[in-house]
C-alpha cells in the first residue's frame, strides 16, 4: 500500500468515527445540554444515576425522570416502565430496574447494551459501562451484555456469587460475597495498551469490602472498616484519595474523577476539576457545592457529579450547569 492511499484510509476511518453516534456522546468540550439542571416539577427522590451527558432519578413513588444529552434517546423514559428501584446510566443507555425485579434498557444499542437478555432472571443491582450492561440476580449470579471487544462482557467461570457491581469504560467488576473484588476486561497485562492503566489489577494488599465503583480507567473500592482504595489511571488525580477522608459508606466514579459519600453524610470529591487538578477534563466536577446537605447517595457521570440529600433533593454541579461550583470546595 503506497503512503497515499494509507493516508486517505486513515482520514476516512477518522471521519467515520466522528460521524458515528458513539462520538456523538459529551465530551470534555460539551457542556451544555442541561446535564446539570433537574427538571423544575422533579419531586423528592430516592435514588440518582449519571451517565456521559445525562443525568437520571427516581422520585418517591418510583417514577424514573431523565434529563440532559438525549442524542441517542437515553432520557427517552418508557411510557410502561412503572415503579422502580434502581437505575444506572452509560455513556448513551439508561438502565432501570423495576420494582418486581424485572431490568429495562434504553438508549444508544449498537453494540446491543439495551438488548436485556430473556434469561435474566429477578435482578437486584444493574450498573453501565461505556457500551456494555451489567445485572446481578437475587441469586448472586452476575450477567453481562453489550460490546465485548476487551472481555469486559465475560464473565471469569471463577466468579461464584456476589454482592454488588460496577461497570467502568471498558472494563467491569464485582464485589463477591466473602469480600474479594474481580475486575475483568480492559486493564490486564493481555488488553490493549491503549485502555490498559491496571484498573482490572487488584490492589495488592486489599481487606474485604463492602462497596466498589468503576471509572473510565481506575477502579475503587470500599474496606470494611471504611477506608478507601483506588488504583488505575491517575493522570488527573482520580486515584489519590485524600488523606483526611473519614469512613465512607458510598462511592461514585467519572472520566477522570472521584466521589465519596462519607458515614456523616458529607460529600467529598477529587481528581479532574478540583482547583488542584486544572486541566482539559476541568468542569469543577470534584468542586462540591458549599451548601450542600448531608446526602444518602452520589452519582458521577463523565464530567459532572451529583448527590442525593437526605430531604430527597438532587444537587448536581460540573458540566452542563450553571452550578459549577466556583463557591465551592474541593476536599
Amino acid at each position: 500500500m503506497n503512503p497515499h492511499t494509507a493516508s486517505l484510509l486513515k482520514f476516512v476511518s477518522v471521519l467515520a468515527l466522528s460521524l458515528s453516534p458513539a462520538a456523538l456522546a459529551a465530551t470534555p468540550g460539551d457542556v451544555v445540554w442541561g446535564t446539570g439542571t433537574p427538571p423544575k416539577n422533579l419531586g423528592p427522590c430516592k435514588a440518582i444515576a449519571a451517565g456521559s451527558g445525562h443525568s437520571v432519578a427516581i422520585q418517591e413513588n418510583g417514577t424514573v425522570v431523565a434529563w440532559g444529552f438525549n442524542r441517542c434517546g437515553e432520557c427517552n423514559v418508557p411510557k410502561t416502565l412503572g415503579p422502580c428501584k434502581a437505575i444506572a446510566a452509560g455513556s448513551s443507555h439508561t438502565l432501570a430496574l423495576r420494582e418486581d425485579g424485572t431490568v429495562v434498557a434504553w438508549g444508544y444499542n449498537q453494540y446491543g447494551q439495551t438488548k436485556v437478555p430473556a434469561t435474566l432472571g429477578p435482578c437486584k443491582a444493574i450498573a453501565a459501562g461505556n457500551y456494555h450492561s451489567m445485572a446481578l440476580q437475587e441469586d448472586g449470579k452476575v450477567v453481562t451484555w453489550g460490546y465485548a471487544g476487551y472481555g469486559q462482557s465475560i464473565i471469569p467461570e471463577t466468579l461464584g456469587p456476589c454482592k454488588a457491581i460496577a461497570a467502568g469504560y471498558f472494563h467491569s467488576v464485582a464485589l463477591r460475597d466473602d469480600g474479594t473484588i474481580v475486575s475483568w476486561g480492559a486493564g490486564i497485562s493481555d488488553t490493549a495498551m491503549d485502555v490498559n492503566y491496571g484498573q482490572s489489577v487488584i490492589h495488592q494488599n486489599l481487606g474485604p469490602c463492602k462497596a466498589i465503583t468503576a471509572g473510565r480507567y481506575h477502579t475503587v473500592a470500599i474496606q470494611e472498616n471504611g477506608t478507601v482504595v483506588a488504583w488505575g489511571r491517575n493522570v488527573n488525580g482520580e486515584i489519590d484519595v485524600p488523606e483526611t477522608l473519614n469512613s465512607c459508606k458510598a462511592l461514585a466514579a467519572g472520566n477522570y474523577h472521584t466521589v465519596a459519600l462519607q458515614d456523616d453524610g458529607t460529600v467529598v470529591a477529587w481528581g479532574a476539576g478540583s482547583r488542584v487538578a486544572l486541566s482539559l477534563n476541568n468542569h469543577n466536577q470534584s468542586i462540591v457545592p458549599e451548601n450542600l446537605g448531608p446526602c444518602k447517595a452520589i452519582a458521577a457521570g463523565s464530567y459532572h457529579s451529583m448527590a442525593l440529600q437526605n430531604d430527597g433533593t438532587v444537587v448536581v454541579w460540573g458540566a452542563g450547569t450553571k452550578n459549577t461550583g466556583t463557591q465551592g470546595k474541593t476536599k
